[in-house]
């Protein structure tokens, strides 16, 4: 049986927070699904001109895929436009059913 004290176990619950936070980060990406800009202005209710101005300004509030060297194509986090489209009233909240 390994003793510690009190500092030490602190410690060690700060830094497994720390991971439990950066795991799911990683559990969050691996399933990302990424959407092209059409589907992303369907979902979140959002024109093509206010992504581009939150792009531009850094404001966006959707994860967007980083564009490989020379595209110009956009791509979205498919989950985080359904987020913002059901926090903004543009899609029902979830379990809706009609």
């Amino acid at each position: 049986m390994e003793v510690v004290t009190k500092e030490e176990h602190e410690k060690m619950v700060q830094e497994l927070a720390a991971l439990r936070g950066e795991v799911q980060e990683l559990r969050e990406q691996i399933g990302i699904t990424w959407i092209d800009q059409k589907a992303a202005e369907a979902l979140t209710g959002r024109s093509p001109s206010w992504f581009y101005a939150r792009r531009t300004d850094g404001t966006l509030p959707i994860a967007q895929m980083p564009r490989d060297h020379g595209s110009r194509r956009n791509k979205y986090s498919r989950a985080d436009c359904v987020k913002y489209g059901r926090e903004h009233g543009v899609l029902p909240p979830a379990g809706f059913q009609s």
